[in-house]
């Protein structure tokens, strides 16, 4: 009798033991599929030959690029998470994670700081991710766009009462931007000396050295962009361009008068996002079929051509226009080819010459990468 109660209980460890086996080694795959597969994918699907310089990896869904930081050693990146990457190879530095659920996240101009921007509050990080102070708003006032102002050691709100300005050492307001309501798309330059604003009423769009507010300049000819403005409003480092877009065409004026320095106007496809390189040099344009032009400023040459199988989620330019930044929406394949064979394609696909729709812009010695979902690029830019 003992024999067998002794057997039973071995069997029922034995049982116990396969199960616990199997249950772990289950989970292990589980931790594998979804955690370290894409990222190790991330250091082999990018084809060096090809332009792709690394991938960057954010969760298992889409990736947004939201931009490099002034010094171009940080790209922030919302997926999965929102990541701090450092852009030498695209590693993770690490997560930014406010108080609060729902938030923007802005780089405090050259000021090495990053800005979790909620309804509520705003909290301000180092590049360690550590937290340096919080500022609480008004819950009578909401607040719709921020932008740094470092040379005034404060920051920007553009609210429901106007565009306000807060110190940064104890939050409180300081002083506010006359006739400023229904103003949106809030951006400063680097220094935070120029602040440009759109207001949708009237669409013009609005620029003020800060230092002489008088000299004040209104682009009002931005009417026939009727439809600007997306979340891609933009200042060059100094303030002296300021870009944006609408679903057809992008533009970059000159802000000491208002001048047009570059249009890029594409009738066929939608544009997604801009991004104007801080030195002012390049001009990135992205659109929902997932081409995005890299084009020079101000001679208004189309410098290189990047295509990508799905849809774009944000575009950057690095500082000094060397590198591109691109969040994909979901599994993508990426290849890059000139604006040559861009054309050839075209005249090929109007002739009904393409197997189909995916090949439509293709050549035969183009370079795949494939991705899956949760992944951005990083390219180079060809000087």
């Amino acid at each position: 009798m003992t024999n067998l109660k002794t057997i039973f209980k071995f069997w029922i460890l034995g049982t116990l033991s396969v199960f616990g086996v199997l249950i772990g080694g289950f989970l292990l795959w589980a931790v594998a599929k979804a955690l370290i597969e894409p990222r190790l994918a991330a250091q082999t699907t990018c084809a060096v030959e090809s332009g792709c310089l690394f991938t960057v990896v954010n969760g298992s869904r889409s990736v947004r690029v939201v931009g490099f930081s002034p010094d171009g050693a940080h790209l922030i990146t919302k997926g999965g998470d929102t990541l701090v990457h450092e852009t030498a190879s695209g590693k993770r530095i690490f997560r930014l994670k406010p108080s609060f659920e729902s938030f923007s996240a802005k780089f405090m101009g050259n000021r090495p700081e990053i800005a979790a921007v909620g309804r509520e509050a705003i909290e301000f990080f180092d590049y360690n991710g550590d937290l340096l102070r919080t500022w609480q708003a008004d819950p009578e006032v909401r607040t719709a766009e921020f932008a740094a102002l470092p040379l005034v050691n404060g920051f920007a709100l553009a609210q429901d009462i106007g565009i306000a300005f807060y110190r940064l050492a104890d939050g409180q307001q300081f002083t506010e931007m006359p006739d400023s309501q229904g103003m949106g798309q809030l951006t400063t330059s680097a220094e935070g000396d120029i602040l440009a604003a759109y207001r949708a009423e009237t669409e013009t769009i609005h620029i003020w050295p800060l230092a002489s507010i008088a000299d004040a300049v209104a682009i009002a000819d931005v009417g026939k962009v009727s439809g600007i403005i997306h979340t891609n409003l933009q200042l060059s480092a100094d303030g002296a361009l300021v870009a944006a877009h609408n679903d057809a065409a992008a533009f970059v004026w000159q802000t000491a008068d208002g001048a047009l320095v570059q249009a890029v106007e594409n009738p066929d496809f939608t544009i997604t996002a801009i991004s104007l390189s801080a030195d002012g040099t390049r001009l990135a344009v992205g659109y929902t079929d997932g081409f995005a032009e890299v084009w020079s400023l101000p001679d208004g040459e189309l410098l290189q051509l990047f295509e990508h199988g799905q849809q774009l989620s944000g575009i950057a330019l690095s500082p000094d226009g060397t590198r591109l930044a691109v969040g994909l929406r979901s599994d993508a394949t990426v290849t890059r080819i000139t604006a040559q064979e861009r054309w050839h394609a075209q005249r090929r696909a109007a002739r009904g010459n393409t197997v189909n729709t995916s090949d439509r812009f293709l050549t035969p010695n183009t370079t795949y990468i494939d991705t899956k979902p949760g992944f951005g690029i990083v390219w180079e830019v060809d000087l």
